[in-house]
């Protein structure tokens, strides 16, 4: 059984409130084999009290993530295009890809709440 398909499992059975020991005891007793992959997998998945706890936060790193490149951008300004532009482009898209993934985590709590 591959990881993805035990955290899909788990993230659904948690979310019909049954408890991470019950959860655990269960699939470790189905396959003796994967328990190391099932406690990995348990243990990746953050508590929904977490969750809400940090929700306000995670909103906050989102909307700097997005204003940051922008800030990057002005600081550089104006651009030479005549030397290399690389590290830029790195420093303006990074953030944009970091804020994609803050904004999947938020998402993710959103739409099951």
């Amino acid at each position: 059984m591959g990881l993805l398909t035990i955290y899909n499992r788990i993230q659904d059975e948690l979310d019909q409130g049954i408890s991470r020991v019950d959860i655990f005891n269960k699939y470790s007793a189905k396959s003796p084999v994967d328990t190391a992959k099932i406690a990995y997998a348990l243990a990746s998945i953050p508590y929904a009290s977490l969750r809400k706890k940090y929700l306000k936060l995670n909103a906050f790193l989102f909307l700097f993530l997005l204003c940051l490149p922008f800030l990057t951008v002005l600081a550089e300004w104006p651009i030479d295009f005549s030397q290399s532009t690389l590290f830029i482009a790195i420093k303006t898209l990074v953030p944009f890809l970091l804020a994609y993934f803050v904004y999947q985590f938020q998402k993710k709590y959103l739409c099951k709440n």
